[in-house]
């Protein structure tokens, strides 16, 4: 009874290193972060526990063994990535990671949509004072929000929100990661039942066809422009050239 016992303790020892290979071989493989569901269903991990005891157990074996790149939890999920130090070395080969440069007032956008979403675009410009679509096309363009369906307020009009791709960018495992931004003020004063202020709205058409729209979008272009030519836009009028940053994205171990 013994042996038996022992022989199974280390089949046991034997499939769960065998599942920390192939959890690796798929982090290892992928340029996006991985779900923790999408992990579990490759490697047939049927508790979660299981799958965090394998992502630590990776953790440990890259810091005992000094290795140039990490698991980092981003983005809901995880992926292998380069280490900091060592990312100056990988620029070498692959010259520099791409840039976005987002100006002041993008960034303000941004972080409004992030900690009031889902929000509308006439409340965004209420908010903000001014008029958005332009940001709103870029922030689009860059895939860091989304349309993620329409109110039931008069006119219908977009409900938008942040993406994976906003987490990622800005190194958050989950929304519930952003920091407290005192500089935006108290955003809980602004609803989207608050009186209308008499300010002219624009209507907001995203610069992306019908088929991109979401699933429950699908069949009511009568509400929406035709998508027109993706132009080039020079700047946006209220926000000066030196109140720019720029947001670099990580680099991929693989």
């Amino acid at each position: 009874m013994e042996i038996e016992n022992q022989s199974n303790s280390e089949n046991q020892e034997k499939n769960l290193e065998q599942k920390k290979l192939i959890i690796e071989a798929v982090l290892f493989s992928s340029d996006q972060p991985v779900s923790p569901a999408d992990l579990m269903k490759i490697a047939e991990i049927e508790d979660k526990n299981d799958l965090k005891e394998i992502i630590e157990e990776l953790r440990n074996d890259y810091n005992r063994q000094r290795r140039s790149f990490q698991v980092n939890d981003i983005a809901n999920g995880y992926q292998l990535l380069t280490r900091p130090e060592f990312s100056a070395y990988v620029e070498k080969l692959y010259g520099k990671t791409q840039k976005y440069r987002l100006t002041r007032s993008a960034l303000e956008t941004l972080a409004i949509i992030a900690y009031k979403q889902p929000i509308t675009k006439p409340l965004l410009d209420r908010i903000r004072g001014v008029e958005s679509g332009y940001i709103l096309n870029k922030l689009l363009e860059y895939d860091l929000i989304k349309v993620l369906g329409r109110s039931e307020k008069p006119g219908r009009p977009l409900l938008l929100g942040t993406t994976d791709n906003f987490l990622q960018y800005f190194g958050l495992k989950r929304l519930s990661d952003m920091p407290k931004l005192e500089e935006l003020g108290d955003l809980d004063q602004y609803t989207e039942d608050d009186e209308d202020t008499g300010q002219v709205e624009l209507p907001f058409v995203p610069d992306y066809g019908e088929g991109d729209l979401p699933q429950d979008e699908q069949g009511e272009s009568e509400d929406t422009a035709p998508a027109q030519p993706e132009q080039e836009v020079e700047e946006e009028p209220e926000v000066k050239k030196e109140d720019t940053e720029e947001i670099d994205n990580g680099t991929d171990a693989s």
